[in-house]
């Protein structure tokens, strides 16, 4: 959670302060903001503490970010292996992932490896598990991670085969990455292993009425979000002049938006997250629900009152606070990682 969290405003490896648990310490030894792709990379980071590696990604922060967010097109990779014609996938977040790995291959090697270990009590440690992390577009990120260096210890002729590693994914209101192996034409016995093998030990974090989590596949949910918060982002962008048009304009908004979608809305409705869901209902409940994402409601159905589906939460069924749907938004989306980071830092800092 801390790096999810810090990784926002992290401007160096030496900005992170990592608070281990039980005395344990903790480094970042790799932080790459790409430099002068920065705006349509997100910053990648691995850190080490005792015998876990964490690899983390940075969340959208620019609008080339939230571009590739929703640069969906599925697509199969061959970093996949005998997997790779079973899975499809986000094609943005394949891509980055493949990057990444390939660019630092070298030096994550050498901390599994326990070559370069920088700080005392770490240089006879081994490596022996990996978590993938991240909010938002980055925790969607971690997950393609998990996938594709699951499918190299599944491989006998990569670096990573032999490696007694187990794999971990914790994201926070991350976007969906697959589709559903139900809607990928290719049956793929291996393909099959290589996802059951991540969704066992992967989690999504989620909040209340988040609608991050929702995209791509849950239209009906987007569709809500976009009705109950037009007037308000139609009032951001008006003059008190054309106030009075603001029904007009609101209905111009909810046709080019939807006249947009239409033609999408099939690929959408087929992605998936994978993995438990920890769904927090707000602040005020006792404890967290574990869900499924089994896609959306559809209106052929005769019921949606299974509360451990995903698709169960419709956005009326929850409280908008002082009428806000922006603000509401805004504050379930960033509600996690920062309520479980062990470091949050002060405004000034």
């Amino acid at each position: 959670a801390s790096i999810s969290n810090q990784v926002y405003s992290a401007k160096s490896e030496n900005d992170f302060i990592l608070e281990a648990r039980e005395g344990r310490t903790a480094e970042v030894v790799i932080y790459d903001d790409h430099g002068e792709f920065s705006q349509t990379s997100p910053t990648f980071v691995v850190a080490t503490t005792e015998d876990t590696l964490i690899m983390g990604w940075q969340g959208s922060t620019y609008l080339l970010d939230w571009i590739a967010d929703f640069a969906f097109n599925p697509v199969n990779s061959p970093e996949l292996g005998e997997a790779a014609t079973g899975i499809k996938g986000s094609g943005s977040f394949f891509s980055h992932i493949a990057s990444d790995l390939l660019i630092h291959q070298d030096k994550i090697k050498e901390c599994i490896e326990n070559k370069k270990r920088k700080r005392s009590g770490q240089e006879n440690t081994r490596i022996k598990k990996i978590v993938f992390t991240g909010h938002s577009l980055g925790g969607g990120l971690a997950n393609v991670a998990h996938l594709f260096v699951q499918a190299k210890i599944n491989d006998e002729t990569s670096f990573w085969s032999g490696k007694d590693l187990s794999l971990n994914t914790v994201t926070f209101a991350a976007v969906m990455s697959f589709l559903d192996l139900d809607e990928v034409e290719c049956e793929n016995k291996e393909a099959n292993k290589l996802m059951k093998q991540v969704e066992e030990s992967s989690c999504n974090i989620i909040y209340g009425p988040d609608v991050v989590p929702r995209v791509y596949a849950h239209i009906d949910y987007l569709h809500d979000v976009l009705k109950a918060g037009a007037n308000e982002m139609v009032d951001a962008k008006i003059s008190k002049l054309m106030f009075g048009l603001r029904g007009i304009v609101k209905q111009k908004l909810l046709s080019l938006v939807q006249e947009k979608i239409k033609p999408l809305v099939e690929i959408m409705a087929k992605y998936r997250h994978i993995g438990s869901m920890i769904y927090y209902p707000s602040d005020k409940d006792a404890g967290p629900l574990k869900l499924q994402d089994t896609g959306p409601f559809h209106g052929a159905e005769k019921t949606n009152n299974d509360e451990t589906k995903f698709h169960f939460y419709s956005f009326d069924k929850y409280e908008i606070k002082k009428g806000n749907v922006i603000l509401t938004l805004k504050e379930a989306h960033s509600y996690f990682p920062h309520a479980l980071s062990l470091y949050v830092p002060k405004k000034d800092e």
